[in-house]
């Protein structure tokens, strides 16, 4: 009997002991710039887990700039996905329902299988500290002014613009941008002027702070005139020839000559008539002559 109650005992700690979860670290801990963000550890504890689960797992974010903040999270796993897959599903909730930014970085961490706080040693990790930049403009009556200034998140390069308003000159500014696009430049300053806007911009070299600080106005220059000489090659081009004017010049005043090709082919035709006619009128003349002469000969021979 009283080994049958031994083997029962053992039993049933063996199966006790298969079944139960693991032990994690879990919670989450958020700093911000924005101290609205933040969380304390409070939120932090060990916790026993669901005995299907195998991992102690957690994750790190963060994103540099105005807007940045690092955030870490403890949990129990059921199993080990993929880097990538992790830290994309982290970053597209980040991005569409909590931050609702961009530029954020994630990455994920497991713990050995079966093993209790596997996941403790994962610490939080200090907030990015994002580009630095020049920013800040100057109007086209040089009213403006510049500062030292923290990019948003994922810019990567700053850059000077400068930029017209239609055929006039508007402003120079200075800025973070994520890429070198000279479109998403136009598109950037055009929606806080609420104007389409034709820029042309510099830009420093990539995560390098303040590689836009010895950017100048004079190192840009923009056609400002009512049609700039690209435009008038591209009109001149354009022309048909056959509705081109010219002005011509002399001591007289200035005279509009149409050079139509219809125009000039009559005009030319009349010259010609012109200039035929003078030169046969003396042959003309003694061809008349010569015949009345000839004719009076012959009728007094007759």
């Amino acid at each position: 009997m009283h080994e049958f109650v031994f083997i029962l005992l053992f039993i049933t700690v063996v199966h006790l002991q298969c079944y139960a979860g693991l032990k994690c670290k879990a919670g989450l801990i958020v700093d911000s710039i924005d101290p609205g963000m933040s969380s304390t550890q409070e939120k932090v504890r060990v916790e026993e887990c669901d005995a299907s689960f195998e991992y102690c797992a957690a994750v790190t974010c963060t994103k540099g700039g105005r807007l940045g903040f690092s955030r870490i999270s403890w949990w129990c796993a059921p199993i080990k996905r993929t880097h990538f897959d992790c830290a994309k599903q982290f970053v597209q909730v980040l991005e569409k329902f909590v931050t609702r930014s961009k530029g954020i970085w994630c990455e994920c961490h497991y713990g050995e299988k079966g093993k209790d706080m596997g996941n403790e040693q994962i610490m939080l990790l200090p907030i990015p500290n994002g580009l630095m930049c020049k920013l800040g403009q100057f109007d086209a009556n040089g009213i403006g002014g510049l500062l030292e200034g923290k990019c948003l998140h994922d810019d990567h390069y700053c850059f000077m613009a400068r930029c017209n308003k239609g055929n006039e000159y508007f402003k120079t500014e200075w800025g973070c941008a994520v890429g070198q696009s000279l479109v998403s430049i136009n598109q950037q300053i055009g929606e806080a002027a609420k104007a389409m806007v034709n820029c042309e911009a510099m830009f420093g070299q990539k995560d390098v702070d303040f590689s836009n600080e010895n950017f100048t106005i004079d190192m840009l220059d923009l056609e400002t005139t009512t049609t700039s000489k690209r435009q008038l090659a591209a009109i001149t081009k354009d022309l048909p020839t056959t509705t081109t004017s010219t002005i011509i010049t002399t001591t007289n005043p200035t005279i509009e000559q149409s050079t139509a090709s219809t125009n000039e082919g009559n005009g030319v035709c009349g010259q010609k008539s012109s200039t035929f006619f003078w030169k046969i009128l003396p042959m003309g003349f003694m061809l008349s002559v010569f015949h009345v002469t000839f004719a009076g000969c012959h009728l007094n021979t007759l």
